[in-house]
């Protein structure tokens, strides 16, 4: 090998590295070390889920990016509200989460001749993953489903990175 084609190929090598360390350097301040193993391990987690009768696979969506501390899975579902309430209240604890706080409201829109239904839950796992679970529901102003329920699962290892509950 001659001695062109050594520093042509130390060249290359050496622009390679530089490339590889500019792409680190960018993940780690874009994402943050550990980014990739959260998002994967709420991947899991959010599939485990034990999924609700009725659940309608065509609306089903996850969404794990960098650009939010959790990772969230939404679908409608094809039942009454209350019965896909007490299905995560029953289903959830045998999956070994533990419910720290529930709440339910109902909103009656001014603007709208229907309302608004909404349950919200946090799970924790082990103390180690929190869980909301917020259920969203258009009823008539008679309490008659108008659609099917909305839910939302937002899954985090910190409890302040996801929706508070309340009304």
């Amino acid at each position: 090998m001659t001695k062109t084609k050594k520093l042509l190929s130390v060249g290359v090598v050496g622009l390679l590295v530089i490339v590889l360390v500019m792409g680190g350097i960018y993940a780690y301040l874009t994402h943050g070390w550990l980014w990739s193993l959260d998002m994967r391990a709420y991947g899991r987690l959010l599939h485990a889920m034990p999924d609700p009768p009725g659940l309608l696979k065509k609306t089903d969506m996850v969404d794990l990016t960098p650009y939010h501390p959790y990772g969230s899975r939404s679908y409608d579902v094809n039942r009454d509200h209350a019965e896909v309430v007490e299905f995560f209240l029953v289903e959830l604890p045998k999956s070994g989460w533990n419910l720290e706080a529930e709440t339910s409201v109902r909103y009656d829109l001014d603007f709208e001749d229907y309302a608004l239904e909404k349950t919200e839950m946090l799970f924790s796992y082990r103390q180690r993953y929190w869980l909301v679970v917020i259920i969203l529901t258009k009823v008539s102003d008679e309490g008659t489903r108008l659609d099917d329920p909305w839910v939302r699962l937002e899954i985090s290892k910190h409890k302040e990175d996801l929706t508070q509950i309340g009304p």
